[in-house]
C-alpha cells in the first residue's frame, strides 16, 4: 500500500452531498464554521468566493471546485455586491435528498447551479497530512487541465444527486471519498511548488521510503535504511525529507505510530502494550511517554476520552 492510500485508510474519511443548488437573480450564501470540510462544485454559470481571512473575493466558473479542509467560514455570492442570507435560515425550506435547494428561481432558470457537500475527518482531524492542508484548496476546472478522471467523478455526482435511482445514497457516499483522492492528486500537481508532505508522497525518491515507512511502522527504522531505499546518500536524504515535507524522518515515523495509535486504542479492550507492539515499541512505558508527549494525555485517558463519544 503506497503513502497517500494509507493516510486515506488511517483518516477513515466519511463524506456526502448536502444538495444542488439552483440559483438565479442577486443571491448570497453566508457560510459558518463548521468541523466539517465543506466543498462546493461549480456545475454551471459562474458565482464569487469570498473567505473572510482572505483579500479580493474570487470569481469562479464553470467546472471549478472549491475546498475547504479546515471547516474556513466563507460566502458564496452571484456578484461581489450581493447581499448575503445566513446559509442555515437558508436551510430550513423543506429540501428532499440531494435538493433541490432553489433560490431566485425555478431549476429550468437557474443561471448558476452549485453542488455542495462535505468531507469528514472527525475520526483523526489532527492527521499531519489533514494540517499540511491549506484553508482553501481551489481546483480550476479539471476538464480544461486534463484531469480527466476528477472530472468523470463529478461528472458521476452530479448524476446520481439528479436522478432517483436505488442505491444513490450508497453510491453518492463513495463517489465523494473517491473524489476526495483525485483532489489531493489534482491540488499537488496543480501546486508543484508548495512543500508538505503530500508534495514529499509525489517525489519519486522520498516517495520511496515512505511508502515504506507507512507500510511498516512498526520497523526500528534507521536514516542509513531509508537514505538506502530513497538511493540517496544520508545527508542528500535528511535534506530533502525535510525541505519537501517540513520534518526530519524521526519525528514523521513518530507521527504515524501516535496516530495509528490514537485509532486502535478507543476500539481495542487488551492491555497498552498490545497497543504499543502494534505501533512499533516494545515498552509499555515508552509508549505512553511518547503518546502523552503528542496527544497532551496519557494513553489510557485518551481511550477513556473517546470511548464516551462513541
Amino acid at each position: 500500500m503506497d503513502a497517500l492510500s494509507n493516510v486515506l485508510d488511517i483518516i477513515a474519511m466519511k463524506g456526502g452531498v448536502y444538495f444542488n443548488c439552483y440559483l438565479a437573480g442577486r443571491w448570497g450564501m453566508d457560510i459558518p464554521a463548521r468541523p466539517l470540510a465543506e466543498f462546493h462544485i461549480v456545475s454551471k454559470g459562474q458565482c464569487w468566493l469570498r473567505m473572510y481571512d482572505r483579500g479580493d473575493d474570487l470569481l469562479l466558473q464553470t467546472g471549478d471546485i472549491v475546498f475547504f479542509p479546515h471547516g474556513h467560514a466563507h460566502a458564496m455570492l452571484s456578484a461581489p455586491d450581493s447581499p448575503l442570507q445566513n446559509a442555515t435560515a437558508l436551510m430550513q425550506q423543506k429540501i428532499a435528498e440531494f435538493g433541490p435547494l432553489v433560490i431566485g428561481a425555478a431549476q429550468e432558470e437557474a443561471q448558476t447551479e452549485l453542488l455542495c457537500g462535505y468531507f469528514d475527518f472527525q475520526h483523526c482531524p489532527n492527521h499531519l497530512f489533514l494540517s499540511a492542508l491549506p484553508s482553501l484548496i481551489h481546483i480550476k476546472n479539471p476538464a480544461a487541465q486534463e484531469r480527466c478522471w476528477l472530472t468523470q467523478v463529478v461528472a458521476m455526482l452530479g448524476y446520481e444527486t439528479s436522478n432517483h435511482l436505488q442505491g444513490r445514497t450508497a453510491i453518492v457516499q463513495h463517489l465523494v471519498e473517491i473524489m476526495f483522492a483525485h483532489l489531493i492528486r489534482a491540488y499537488v500537481r496543480q501546486n508543484d511548488n508548495d512543500a508538505c508532505i503530500l508534495k514529499a508522497m509525489a517525489d519519486k525518491k522520498i516517495g520511496k521510503c515512505l511508502n515504506a515507512m507507512h507500510q511498516d511502522i512498526t520497523a526500528a527504522w534507521t536514516i542509513e535504511q531509508l537514505a538506502n531505499i530513497s538511493g540517496m546518500s544520508r545527508t542528500a536524504f535528511i535534506s530533502r525529507f525535510q525541505q519537501l515535507s517540513g520534518f526530519n524522518p524521526g519525528d514523521y515515523l513518530t507521527q504515524l505510530r501516535m496516530l495509528k495509535a490514537q485509532r486502535l486504542l478507543p476500539l481495542s479492550d487488551t492491555g497498552l502494550i498490545d497497543i504499543a507492539i502494534q505501533v512499533g515499541y516494545q515498552s509499555e512505558a515508552a509508549f505512553s511517554k511518547a503518546f502523552k508527549r503528542f496527544a497532551g494525555i496519557s494513553p489510557g485517558a485518551y481511550k477513556k476520552q473517546q470511548r464516551q463519544m462513541l
